[in-house]
């Protein structure tokens, strides 16, 4: 109901805002549905890339856990140059023992690192 000054005297509107309301209540419920699915997709397809990028990495680390423990001579150096980079590759069989902390570890990897 609406009550306006007028100069004749007062104007009295009556309108039935019943329509208007439940309009509104609809259009309310409706964004909120929209809102909650919006959310769930954006997960979803969070959750999807996320995924994709952590895949490899999870694939590296299962791969990684599967390797022995014990330091194994390879053929590395075989397909390697005589330069620089195929004496790296000669060395790889004593870097593990290096890396265990033991005292002279490092100077033996070094020692068999010199061309």
């Amino acid at each position: 109901m609406g009550v306006f000054a007028a100069p004749n005297g007062m104007l009295v509107y009556k309108i039935d805002i019943g329509q208007i309301e439940e309009l509104e209540e609809a259009l309310q419920f409706w964004l909120w549905m929209l809102v909650l699915l919006s959310a769930g997709v954006t997960t979803a397809i969070g959750w999807w890339l996320a995924g994709r990028a952590v895949g490899p990495v999870d694939a590296l680390a299962k791969a990684v856990a599967t390797l022995p423990l014990e330091p194994a001579p390879t053929a590395l150096a075989a397909n390697l140059p005589s330069d620089g980079l195929g004496t790296l590759g000669g060395c790889n069989r004593s870097l593990p023992v290096a890396s265990r902390g033991s005292g002279n570890g490092a100077e033996n990897f070094l020692r068999e690192c010199q061309p």
